[in-house]
């Protein structure tokens, strides 16, 4: 019997998307210790999400698995209608007849169309013999995102659909990665704040909806890892977070507030030239007692 991944339902609480409603108490008047209190999500929520994350990876109502002994393939049943499968056997081709967003030594990303539909592939490289030898038996950073957007979706935490995940292999050795979201027209967050069109009262209104994320990051006792303002995209006024291949869940408290300072710490760096803005999400910070 093939395993389903019927999204599991989650606790209504009004919250969607980090967009909490704005007749809410905001959160600079609530005086309590984030870290010291019961998490939102209760133990059975926790518990229906585990089991939901490990389906993702297996044929079932929303995904197509594929796997043969040089390639493993899943991605949203969405995509059968696109012809998807020229993009998924061979990605390397459409990335480079794509337009290219990123090509570094780690990664490169490219926008690919297929019937219309805009992708965005990202992959993850392999540098050289010795980094191919200590990657080949861990779980791949495109298999970690593809968990962690899931993750994040089940949460209510914006970011790009994901669509794909393809790892290249042979037999039970992994290879270069590739992972597929849809392609959003967005603008990052630190060029919108920074290019001085942004009226105050929109300001202050990505600033909360940034600290209402860091809200459900809390509670949900995540780290992403890097939070570059260049990982925060802005789509008609909704903050999306990318790049999650180094977000984790932590089940300890101190491991976690470790993480999540250093996070939010390495946030503070980008407004350095900014200094309205430095400040605006500095009073804000340390409401989450995080920041020394």
């Amino acid at each position: 019997m093939k395993s389903r991944c019927k999204i599991p339902p989650q606790k209504k609480s009004g919250k969607t998307a980090a967009h909490v409603s704005r007749s809410q108490t905001p959160l600079t008047d609530m005086n309590r210790n984030l870290f010291n209190n019961v998490p939102m999500i209760n133990h059975w929520q926790a518990k229906k999400n585990r089991s939901y994350l490990k389906k993702i990876y297996h044929e079932c109502p929303n995904y197509v698995c594929q796997r043969s002994w040089h390639q493993y393939i899943v991605y949203s049943r969405e995509l059968q209608k696109q012809d998807i499968l020229p993009l998924l056997e061979d990605p390397d081709t459409f990335m480079a007849n794509g337009r290219m967003l990123k090509n570094g030594n780690t990664c490169t990303l490219s926008l690919v169309n297929v019937g219309g539909l805009g992708l965005v592939v990202k992959r993850y490289n392999i540098k050289n013999a010795w980094h191919a030898l200590k990657r080949c038996l861990r779980p791949s950073r495109a298999w970690k995102s593809w968990k962690n957007a899931h993750r994040l979706a089940l949460l209510g935490i914006p970011t790009p659909r994901p669509m794909a995940l393809v790892e290249n292999r042979w037999g039970p050795l992994r290879s270069k990665a590739y992972f597929i979201t849809e392609y959003i027209e967005a603008i990052t967050l630190d060029n919108l704040l920074g290019s001085g069109k942004v009226e105050e009262n929109n300001r202050i209104d990505l600033i909360e909806q940034f600290v209402e994320m860091l809200q459900l990051f809390v509670d949900a006792s995540l780290s992403h890892g890097d939070f570059k303002a260049t990982n925060f995209l802005v789509d008609a006024g909704q903050i999306l977070i990318t790049d999650l291949d180094a977000m984790r869940e932590h089940h300890y408290k101190w491991p976690f507030r470790r993480a999540f300072k250093k996070d939010c710490k390495r946030f503070m760096k980008n407004w350095i030239n900014l200094p309205e803005v430095e400040k605006t999400f500095q009073e804000r910070l340390q409401n989450f007692l995080i920041l020394s």
